[in-house]
């Protein structure tokens, strides 16, 4: 008899979905090939999500809410959170291809989950509160500081010059984490 868990089936279609849209992108991913991947048929799949797009979405909102809750946020150590955050996503690169797709596919940080809005906007304030303080340069507005402090991290994964983390020496990703921590010491003082 088959397993009739329909949580564990829209479990299994999440898990399978992240891995083929990480490397498909939302245009390129199949619902077939989403479905074989979390061994369920397209019709299990569309009753538990209504179309590619919301289950793009999902995957989405959820591995950002991961990242965030996977990384150590401390206000009074930007530089350690951003070498952070690049140590977590050489190790999960799964997590920065979807934002890369969610990116070309115009999917914006305000369709994810009310958790993960509430983390991030939680954060902004910790940096505004920080600049009040004076331990944060209050030149930058605290969202566009984010911002910058995203595409250092990210650096070496989008350049197309450089190979991805698993292909690089322990050595040099060391190296390219000590010249994010500097970069956003630099930026903040």
């Amino acid at each position: 008899m088959a397993n009739r868990d329909p949580e564990a089936t829209r479990r299994r279609i999440i898990d399978a979905a992240k891995g083929v849209f990480a490397t498909q992108g939302l245009a390129g991913a199949r619902v077939d090939a989403i479905a074989a991947a979390a061994a369920t048929s397209k019709e299990r799949l569309y009753a538990n999500f209504r179309t590619k797009d919301e289950l793009f979405d999902v995957v989405l909102s959820e591995s950002v809410e991961e990242w965030l809750r996977a990384v150590p946020f401390t206000v009074d150590d930007l530089p350690e959170y951003a070498g952070n955050l690049f140590d977590h996503f050489c190790e999960h690169t799964v997590d920065a291809r979807l934002i890369f797709w969610g990116q070309l596919s115009n999917r914006s940080t305000t369709g994810l989950l009310q958790e993960a809005q509430d983390l991030l906007a939680a954060r902004r304030a910790e940096v505004a509160a920080a600049q009040a303080r004076g331990g944060i340069d209050a030149e930058w507005d605290a969202a566009d500081l984010f911002v910058i402090i995203y595409g250092v991290v990210m650096s070496w994964l989008v350049n197309p010059n450089e190979p991805l983390p698993p292909t690089v020496s322990p050595e040099e990703l060391t190296r390219r984490r000590g010249i994010v921590h500097s970069t956003v010491k630099r930026l903040i003082s």
